[in-house]
């Protein structure tokens, strides 16, 4: 077991002698290169998927936003007509038009209490 480790590391520097000076660090760097290129496509990759992820967050967003403060916006007359109306059909609409709600209110739970 010893010598197959020993003769694979003397084949190894068998090679590294007979190769040209800077040959290795060539092959290296060619290599990282590979892996840089690799790299780098990846990363693109990943930002545009990012990119536009954010870009349609942003859009469901608005769609999901925008119609709730548009119909807040349109339909809050129409909701207070009705509220009007329903106050008027149970006879509360004089308490109402003059702003005294809170005060009725208030006299009820005082008649209630005694």
């Amino acid at each position: 077991m010893a010598y197959d480790i020993l003769s694979s590391a003397r084949t190894a520097m068998d090679l590294e002698v007979n190769q040209p000076p800077g040959a290795d660090v060539k092959a290296l760097l060619e290599e990282n290169l590979r892996y840089a290129k690799a790299i780098y496509a990846s990363t693109e990759k990943t930002r545009r998927y990012i990119f536009w992820g954010q870009v349609f967050g942003f859009l469901k967003i608005v769609l999901i936003v925008a119609p709730l403060v548009i119909a807040f916006w349109y339909l809050r007359p129409m909701l207070q007509q009705a509220l009007a109306a329903y106050q008027q059909l149970l006879g509360d609409s004089a308490g109402t038009a003059s702003g005294n709600t809170n005060s009725s209110f208030l006299d009820q739970l005082k008649n209630f209490r005694n």
